[in-house]
């Protein structure tokens, strides 16, 4: 019995630690974490470098599992530990559980002295008499809990005790940091994702714009308007040709346009369509009254927009009108109105309706893209309005003055 008293008392003289101890130990963790990447290896170096340095013989770092609602051994030094980085039979304890997860649902540090007087107490891989668990708090919410365990009774001390909150608090700003730079990371990535859809999209839109077949229809178109010595329509269309290729490439890296430069290759496009596709469609273009000398928007849409309705009426074979009305709602966005009218049946009609809500798909991804990325405010409205043997299939949208 002496012998055992004896022991305890030097096992007590030796945890006592000085002010320059104590000094060193939290400045050894502070500067060791620094270079530490990941809160797995924070958590690791916080028991092997730190907790051993004080002399525990047993000590497990807690993670709360948010969907589980669970506390998870992530690190641990003593017997929990007996191969580098591995746990031994990891625990699982449901918040509020044992000592632990009452500490993990209070955000209060607690110091046990006897547990078997306490009857929150868990036994994990052996039962023994001391206790001491530090939550560990970021933006006043506990994130995980320092477990630390003795066989002795009362052998953490009111020193122990500020330490372990010391350093875990010192924990809580470098999971903090290593938070911050995980969601920068993360979205920078999306970012980075979504641009080159961004990119990838516009390749798209120049690839439908300028791909082979429309070239060689546009040249065919020249080759027959010369045979049949069409001089006049072959220049117009050779002329109309070549500066909507111009425009497309003068245009091609920009993000952002100005609305009536965009309305002015829109103007060539349907010109060489017009003559391309004789007898299919008729267009017209309204501007504002008031027109301003500038109005930046985001590129493309309006083109892919007016492209795809061109489209439509070409693919389906029917005769109708386009109208395009730009109108100035607010200081803050133009409003861009794309009006087909067609004088067909009903059958027809649902062929164009569903070809026509098919092949805005691109332009649909390119507003969604512009949205997430730029997180512009664009909206769109689509309707179908019948007017005795007209039928309007008419798309809006508004978008920012930028």
């Amino acid at each position: 019995m002496m012998k055992t008293q004896l022991k305890q008392k030097k096992v007590l003289s030796k945890r006592h630690l000085s002010n320059d101890e104590v000094e060193e130990i939290l400045i050894y963790f502070s500067t060791s974490i620094l270079e530490k990447e990941a809160e797995q290896d924070v958590f690791w170096d916080l028991v092997k470098n730190v907790i051993a340095r004080l002399g525990f013989v047993d000590c497990v770092i807690y993670k709360i599992n948010k969907r589980t609602r669970k506390l998870v051994q992530r690190a641990a030094h003593g017997p929990k530990n007996p191969k580098r980085k591995k746990i031994l039979k990891p625990l699982e304890i449901p918040l509020g559980s044992g000592i632990t997860g009452f500490v993990a649902t209070t955000g209060v540090a607690e110091r046990i002295g006897d547990t078997r007087l306490d009857p929150r107490y868990i036994i994990d891989d052996e039962e023994r008499r001391s206790e001491l668990a530090v939550p560990i708090i970021i933006n006043n919410k506990v994130v995980g809990v320092i477990d630390c365990e003795h066989p002795m009774k009362d052998y953490f001390t009111e020193q122990d005790f500020r330490i372990v909150k010391a350093i875990a608090s010192i924990c809580a700003i470098k999971l903090k940091q290593l938070e911050a730079q995980k969601a920068v990371q993360q979205k920078e990535y999306k970012l980075l994702q979504t641009r080159q859809q961004l990119a990838e999209l516009k390749v798209q839109a120049i690839r439908a714009q300028m791909n082979p077949h429309f070239v060689f229809n546009a040249l065919n178109a020249v080759q027959h308007f010369i045979t049949i010595n069409d001089k006049k329509n072959a220049l117009r269309f050779l002329s109309a040709f070549s500066k909507l290729v111009r425009l497309y490439l003068k245009n091609l890296e920009k993000d952002t346009i100005d609305l009536f430069q965009e309305i002015a290759v829109v103007e060539q496009y349907l010109k060489l369509q017009k003559l391309r596709y004789e007898g299919i469609f008729e267009y017209e273009i309204t501007l504002p009254e008031d027109e301003p000398s500038s109005i930046q928007v985001p590129a493309l849409i309006v083109q892919l927009m007016i492209e795809e309705a061109v489209e439509n009426l070409a693919k389906n074979r029917l005769a109708g009108k386009l109208r395009i009305s730009i109108a100035l709602p607010s200081e803050h966005h133009v409003a861009v109105i794309v009006d087909i009218a067609i004088r067909q049946s009903g059958k027809i009609l649902t062929k164009l309706e569903t070809r026509y809500t098919n092949e805005v798909a691109n332009w649909a991804d390119h507003i969604n893209l512009l949205k997430k990325v730029r997180e512009y405010s664009i909206t769109t409205s689509k309707e179908v309005i019948q007017n005795k043997d007209i039928t309007h299939y008419r798309t809006q949208v508004l978008l920012p003055i930028l």
